[in-house]
């Protein structure tokens, strides 16, 4: 009953983030005159990861985190955003925090707007695996990007942000656990 109860909150509270989210994009002040994100957009776009571009592989709860290289509004007034994701998936068994599934990559989101005016993320895009990688990162992404996504080895920087994501909500929700 209580994880019925808890996950009818969660789903409800997926749905109002998503559409109270963005309801304007700020002004254009980035670098070359790129969008510039607000906090509550890159929000939206690490549960956009967390819940559409994840993987579970043992129930447990996904966390992401990431780096946005730069955003490119087009022509059709969808906005661009690319950048590197990271998530690993956390589950508890016999009170001890284990990880489970997770990745690293570079990712485009597209941002559009609905009837009402929102935005919210249409589509996203992955390089492909293997031979592919290269060529389908210089597709996907401004060169602009290129060197940074090719030159990437680690995530040392997103891993303790989404370690303590995994962290903070099992230590809420289910009370401390063990160290693992």
């Amino acid at each position: 009953m209580k994880k019925t109860v808890t996950l009818m909150l969660s789903a409800m509270l997926l749905t109002l983030t998503a559409a109270c989210q963005l309801q304007t994009l700020p002004a254009k002040t980035g670098a070359g005159n790129e969008p510039v994100l607000s906090i509550e957009v890159e929000q939206l776009i690490t549960e956009y990861i967390e819940e559409q571009v994840a993987h579970q592989a043992h129930d447990g709860r996904t966390f992401a985190a990431q780096e946005i290289y730069g955003t490119e509004e087009k022509e059709d007034g969808k906005i661009h955003v690319y950048l590197w994701a990271y998530y690993m998936e956390y589950y508890l068994r016999n009170g001890t925090l284990h990880e489970g599934g997770g990745a690293s990559l570079p990712l485009v989101l597209v941002l559009d707007k609905n009837a009402a005016g929102l935005f919210f993320v249409a589509e996203h895009h992955t390089p492909l695996d293997g031979s592919g990688y290269a060529p389908s990162v210089r597709r996907l992404f401004p060169q602009k990007y290129h060197k940074r996504i090719f030159s990437r080895t680690n995530v040392h920087d997103l891993e303790p942000l989404v370690r303590q994501k995994g962290e903070r909500h099992f230590q809420q929700s289910a009370g401390l656990y063990s160290e693992y």
